[in-house]
């Protein structure tokens, strides 16, 4: 838009030539700023949807974690009173074994008291100490063979679940670097 300038026309022209150069200016400025605030808007919801979506995933990987913590700590749990319960059936068996021990030594030494106290010769009394020395090996061997075996159950089934977390540990240790 071009003015021109003319003496002819006056000052209500210039005037009226001003307005409408004015009233243009101000309809492009309110188009830039009608577009301006289209555009900042829609970036803005762009961005609120954006960060809502990630945060929306990261709330769903962050329950899934907590769920797998949670499953990993009550499996530790339960593997740790499976530990509890072998050891206590073991000590229950070895206490039982070593009370049977007890009381097969007593009785027998008993009846060898009686035995000795019956002898009537050196050679006779001889006989009786290598019978109960006898009698006496053959009952710790015996017995320590059987208490060992009840040991070794109770230390074998005792840290099964043990080993069980730490493979499931491992594994998931392992896993996270796969993935």
């Amino acid at each position: 838009m071009t003015t021109k300038t003319t003496k002819d026309k006056g000052p209500e022209a210039a005037a009226k030539a001003a307005a409408e150069t004015l009233d243009a200016m101000m309809a492009a400025g309110k188009q830039n700023a009608e577009a301006a605030v289209k555009a900042s808007s829609e970036a803005a919801t762009e961005a609120f949807d954006t960060a809502a979506s990630l945060g929306e995933a990261q709330m769903k990987k962050s329950a899934e974690g907590y769920k797998a913590a949670t499953k990993f700590g009550k499996d530790n749990i339960a593997s740790m009173n499976a530990v509890a319960s072998a050891m206590t059936i073991g000590f229950e068996a070895y206490g039982e074994k070593v009370a049977s021990y007890v009381k097969t030594a007593a009785d027998e030494n008993f009846e060898l008291a009686g035995k000795f106290m019956s002898a009537k010769t050196p050679e006779e009394f001889a006989a009786l100490q290598i019978e109960a020395i006898s009698k006496s090996v053959d009952r710790v061997v015996s017995h320590s063979v059987e208490m060992n075996k009840i040991v070794a159950d109770m230390w074998m089934q005792s840290t099964a679940p043990v080993k069980e977390r730490y493979d499931a540990a491992m594994q998931a240790f392992t896993k996270s670097f796969a993935a």
